[in-house]
């Protein structure tokens, strides 16, 4: 309650400091630096999925093994674009992680 007695008995004090906030707003937000969208220099895409009911076992055999051959494509089209591919199943969970190559892309460097 003291600061409403203060803004009452002192209003230009508050005026003040709203100008001053006012004022000084663009000149912090220019100068703080962002990371919205921050440089990320491996290209990783993750998936992560969850199946209630099912062991590791038949979590592989119905939906692990179908998703990477189709990853992997056919004819190993995605071969040449993908670096390495991160599998684990456990327990009603599934993560995949695909890392992607960056810059000069060498088949012979391929890790499957």
């Amino acid at each position: 309650m003291w600061i409403v007695k203060v803004a009452l008995n002192r209003p230009y004090t508050f005026i003040v400091l709203a100008l001053l906030i006012v004022l000084l707003s663009p000149v912090v937000t220019l100068r703080t630096p962002s990371d919205i969208f921050p440089d990320i220099d491996i290209p990783l895409v993750s998936v992560g999925w969850t199946y209630t009911g099912l062991n590791t076992e038949e979590l592989e055999g119905r939906l692990t093994s179908p998703y990477v051959e189709t990853i992997r494509g056919s004819g190993g089209q995605y071969l040449l674009i993908l670096h390495k591919i991160h599998l684990a199943a456990r327990d009603e969970v599934f993560i995949h992680k695909s890392v992607f190559w960056t810059g000069n892309r060498d088949p012979s460097r391929c890790c499957f």
